[in-house]
């Protein structure tokens, strides 16, 4: 029987490998005499440690060795070997080492590159090791060739260092360390770490205190190698520190394996027989009474055992036909993976007996591609309890292959032990083959968007449409040639643009069309493709295979290029030899001959349309030259016009003035007494020519502002007096109407910067405007200071006014009632001048409205008004 000897034992309640104490204090003391003795003779410091580190690996190899027979763990044997191999190494170094004097004519290189090699030795066995411990490689270990390697490993290392010399150097005298040492310190660092976790990885097959003394030898190690990078001298401190951490290294994989291998099982037996025989006795009179206690236990256990067998066998019945009822495969196997179980379908698809099918039998069907990789994820399943989860092909009873997803789980019970595995076989063929037709289509749709990509970057003319076409078509369909004709029906001529094996394109122009030519039109005219895969057995070639058969093609597709019923010519692309042309080939080219068709036409278009641009441009600029000539007769009339209505109403105020200064003299009865149709007849008169004077006012203002010979008075003013200016002259218009004038002014309403007497005008117009429109209600002024601006807004409860007529009420002469029976006096004038006196001031007017609720006019004025 094999044992484990790295397998913790206890003895007498205490781990054999325990550290104590007392252990700890000798560890600390005999460190400190090292260092002690490295202030008087670091020779001999030196030579002390690496005696015991020698020792130490001559154990382990000795007891891995003797032990190789009966020892399961492959890690053991790999480090016990490596370990002799290093001591020889280290023992060269100890006597190596500069002032031993052993061998003459090397200074303190020499030690250095010993140190080294050994040291990559025992990082890469470190590393090596713990591989051999997966299941894959632990049952291939053959000692014989482990010795041997390591042996031609180490020979050929003290050779390269002693004889041929061309190991590199390590340590230069009088400038220290080489590169090489430093960055090797580095490297085999790394290989120890790795080998920490190849070892974690790997750690339930040793005894976890045990496992936690390796890792901790190796990461002194490390410590040990770092220490190394620092030092200068071979006699440095850093030197030093280095090797004590070597020993302390040396001492736990001494603690880990040497105490571990000599406290055998057997001392335990022997030295215990007698007490066990004692405590036998001592027991063997109540075994009776326990053996009667144990038995109707026994017989409880049984009863319960037979419960529990019928309940398994009703659940595995009932698996049983769940498992046959389901479409897919359904399977079962041990813990160590033989099947133990297939439903009818598995036997149905595979063709195989169960017990062709039961063990490792379930591998056969898989494909040669895919068995080695369908075990590899099985092992990995069984070994980590994970899930097993494989898309693989599975061969028919009639030899098809098609494709399964293969999934198992495992039954854990509460230790976390694999009871059974379970799982099913589920046909996903149609899945792959549809994601295959996708991936084709995908690449097949890329590979279009560069040729058309290619093609609309080309359309200066149809004959770089062409070229630049065929030369993407033979990158993508890897054919011979590319040609596309253009046929030229009314000159009887073509154009062929090919493209030869070299990538080349060879232009051709001016051949006659014959008799042939024109016959070929008129069939690909009606059947737009023509498809030859084997041009020497085609029965009729046409004239086109026939020259391109001259040129060296054997198989062929010809696609017309049609558009509106009119063909411009032929796609050919072509291969050297006979080959089956698949559907998506035919395809391709089809879409770019298309993509050709429209290419070409846009060519044509954009040549025309930039023909027709340059005629239109022409067009324009007379056009526009024509319409600056009359846009200057137009202003020019436009301000004779203002300045002859400015004349007129400035002639006609003056007798109106006089008109209505009289016969307000009049009613004052001033001259004499009037009857009371006097006085009506005078009334009217009076009024009329207030309405013809406010006429003429608004027309001189308007035609001023036109003519830009109004001028503005800007001026700071108190805005709150000009806005009670306005409500005094509009109060009486509004109690006259019996409607409430309500105000509302913020109180940080003060001085503002413009025309005052403008904006009194615009705000007084607005005001009557909402007044006059206003039957009954209230109209309401609001005025507040928004950051640089005023705004006033006044609101009326009048008739409103419709969206669709908004856009009219600032044009000049221009009324939403404009009926013969208007209800409302007025010019139309009002709110176009306030428009335009606002845009003389910076402001701004807008309005809402809604018919039957009013309307809100709302005025922004500039707080300061640059002159």
């Amino acid at each position: 029987m094999k044992h484990n000897i790295l397998k913790g034992d206890n003895i007498g309640g205490k781990n054999i490998i325990s550290t104590s104490y007392k252990e700890i204090l000798t560890v600390i003391l005999i460190l400190t005499g090292l260092y002690i003795t490295s202030l008087f003779s670091y020779l001999l410091f030196h030579s002390l440690v690496e005696i015991f580190c020698i020792a130490v690996a001559v154990c382990i190899f000795m007891i891995a060795w003797n032990s190789r027979d009966k020892i399961e763990n492959n890690y053991l044997l790999i480090i016990g070997i490596s370990f002799i191999f290093i001591a020889t190494l280290d023992l060269l170094h100890t006597l190596a080492y500069k002032g031993m004097g052993v061998f003459i004519g090397f200074d303190a290189n020499l030690p250095t590159q010993l140190w080294i090699a050994a040291r990559y030795l025992q990082g890469i066995s470190l590393l090596i090791a713990p591989l051999f411990l997966y299941p894959k490689l632990k049952n291939k270990l053959n000692i014989n060739f482990v010795l041997l390697i390591y042996t031609i490993v180490s020979s050929l290392l003290i050779v390269s260092i002693f004889h041929w010399k061309v190991f590199p150097d390590c340590f230069i005298e009088g400038e220290g360390l080489t590169t090489f040492k430093f960055v090797s310190e580095y490297v085999i660092s790394l290989i120890m770490a790795a080998s920490i976790y190849i070892l974690y990885k790997n750690r339930k097959e040793f005894d976890e205190k045990v496992f936690s003394l390796i890792v901790a030898s190796i990461i002194i190690l490390i410590f040990s190698e770092m220490s190394f990078t620092a030092y200068a001298s071979v006699f440095g401190f850093a030197n030093m520190l280095g090797h004590l951490f070597k020993f302390v290294a040396f001492y736990l994989i001494y603690k880990a394996i040497i105490v571990t291998g000599f406290m055998k099982p057997y001392d335990l037996i022997f030295r215990n027989l007698k007490k066990s025989e004692e405590e036998l006795t001592k027991h063997r009179d109540g075994l009776a009474e326990l053996v009667d206690e144990r038995t109707a236990d026994l017989q409880a256990e049984i009863a319960d055992h037979k419960q529990a067998e019928e309940a398994l066998q009703k659940s595995e019945q009932e698996f049983r036909s769940l498992a046959e009822s389901m479409p897919q495969i359904v399977w079962a196997t041990r813990p160590d993976g033989w099947n133990i179980y297939f439903n009818q379908i598995w036997l149905d698809y595979t063709g195989m007996t169960l017990e062709e099918s039961y063990g490792h039998g379930w591998n056969k069907p898989f494909h040669p591609d895919d068995q080695q990789r369908a075990w590899d994820a099985w092992q990995d399943a069984t070994q980590n309890n994970g899930i097993y989860s494989i898309e693989a092909r599975l061969r028919r009873f009639d030899g098809e292959y098609r494709w399964w997803l293969v999934r198992g789980v495992p039954l854990i019970d509460e230790n976390d032990k694999i009871l059974k595995w379970f799982g099913t076989c589920t046909d996903i063929e149609d899945i792959k083959r549809a994601e295959e037709n996708v991936i084709k289509h995908s690449e097949r749709l890329k590979n279009l968007h560069r040729i058309d990509q290619a093609i609309l970057q080309a359309i200066d003319s149809p004959e770089t449409v062409v070229q630049t076409a065929i030369h993407h078509i033979r990158g993508v369909l890897q054919c011979q040639r590319a040609s596309v004709g253009i046929f030229d029906l009314e000159n009887k001529e073509v154009k062929v643009y090919a493209a030869d094996v070299d990538g080349k394109t060879i232009v051709e122009i001016g051949k006659v069309l014959t008799e042939e030519v024109y016959g070929v039109i008129d069939v690909l005219r009606e059947s737009k493709i023509e498809i030859v895969e084997n041009m020497s057995i085609e029965i009729a070639p046409s004239i086109i295979n026939s020259i391109l058969q001259a040129e060296g093609v054997q198989s062929s597709i010809n696609v017309a290029l049609v558009s509106a019923l009119e063909m411009y010519g032929v796609l050919n692309v072509g291969w050297e030899k006979p080959r089956i042309i698949t559907p998506e080939e035919t395809e391709i080219v089809i879409e770019v001959a298309n993509q050709i068709t429209i290419a070409i036409e846009k060519a044509r278009m954009l040549k025309e349309t930039k023909g027709y641009a340059t005629e239109l441009e022409q067009r324009v600029k007379a056009r526009t030259a024509e319409l600056e000539l009359e846009k200057k007769r137009a202003e020019s009339a436009d301000r004779l016009k203002s300045a002859f209505l400015a004349t007129m109403s400035h002639e006609l105020r003056t007798p109106l003035n006089s008109i209505i200064g009289f016969s307000g003299i009049l009613l004052r009865e001033s001259p004499g007494p009037l009857n009371p149709e006097q006085k009506k007849q005078l009334s009217m008169v009076r009024k009329s020519s207030q309405h013809l004077l406010s006429l003429i006012n608004d027309v001189l203002d308007l035609s001023k502002i036109e003519a830009e010979q109004l001028n503005l008075h800007i001026e700071s003013f108190d805005l709150c007096d000009s806005l009670n200016n306005v409500i005094v002259a509009s109060k009486p218009f509004a109690d006259k109407k019996k409607i409430q004038l309500d105000v509302s002014i913020s109180a940080d309403i003060n001085t503002i910067s413009s025309d005052k007497r403008r904006v009194e005008q615009i705000l007084l117009n607005l005001v009557n405007n909402a007044i006059k429109f206003t039957s009954q209600g209230s109209v309401k002024i609001e005025c507040e200071h928004i950051e640089e601006n005023i705004i006033v807004k006044i609101k009326d409860t009048g008739i409103g006014i419709e969206k669709e007529k908004l856009n009219q009420l600032f044009k000049p002469f221009s009324q939403i009632d404009t009926g013969l029976t208007r209800a409302y006096e007025g010019t139309g004038l009002g709110l176009s001048i306030c428009n335009k006196l606002l845009d003389m001031l910076a402001g701004d007017i807008s309005v809402e409205s809604e018919i039957g609720k009013g309307s809100t006019f709302t005025v922004t004025l500039p707080v300061e008004k640059s002159s």
